[in-house]
């Protein structure tokens, strides 16, 4: 009788300990990490529903492996998606993608035809990408006239790395 109570206690006590081993505890997550979560679940929602900023913030996510696995290739799906309703941040880095050859093959061409749809918006990191690629001949001829110019605009829009250019270009 009693190895019966004492193996009836033993049960209860492994099943009442064992229950709880499915649910994560309330505070397993801290709070600035589960508002990240619901902030990245928000952005995810927006994005498959057609939103195209948070299709190029997905794309950025995949990119830089915030908060997620870095994934170039699906990186490349959601910036294209943002690029067609002519997202200048989702075109700029399908400039980049292109330029060093992430998640596609490397191509300078292709890399400046998103660089100049960017850069026609105002988005000062692609004028400066229009700058180098005009400097150095990467994707188009080298015309060192337009280099200046697209460093210019981008500096306008308080690009330093396009201001430094511009320095260095004139002390030449």
């Amino acid at each position: 009788m009693v190895g019966c109570c004492v193996i009836g206690a033993i049960g209860a006590f492994l099943f009442l300990f064992t229950a709880s081993w499915d649910k994560e505890p309330e505070n397993s997550i801290p709070n600035n990490q589960r508002e990240e979560i619901v902030e990245f679940d928000r952005i995810v929602d927006a994005a498959e529903s057609g939103e195209p900023t948070a299709q190029a913030r997905l794309g950025w996510h995949y990119y830089t492996g915030k908060d997620v696995r870095q994934d170039y290739e699906r990186a490349h799906s959601w910036f294209s998606k943002a690029a067609e309703s002519k997202n200048a941040d989702a075109q700029y880095y399908l400039g980049i993608m292109n330029l060093l050859g992430e998640g596609v093959d490397e191509n300078a061409e292709e890399a400046v035809t998103w660089f100049r749809k960017s850069a026609e918006q105002g988005h000062s990191n692609a004028q400066f990408m229009m700058g180098e690629a005009f400097e150095k001949g990467y994707g188009l001829d080298q015309d060192l006239d337009l280099a200046i110019e697209w460093y210019e605009k981008s500096a306008e829009n308080g690009n330093e790395d396009a201001q430094d250019s511009l320095k260095r270009l004139e002390a030449e």
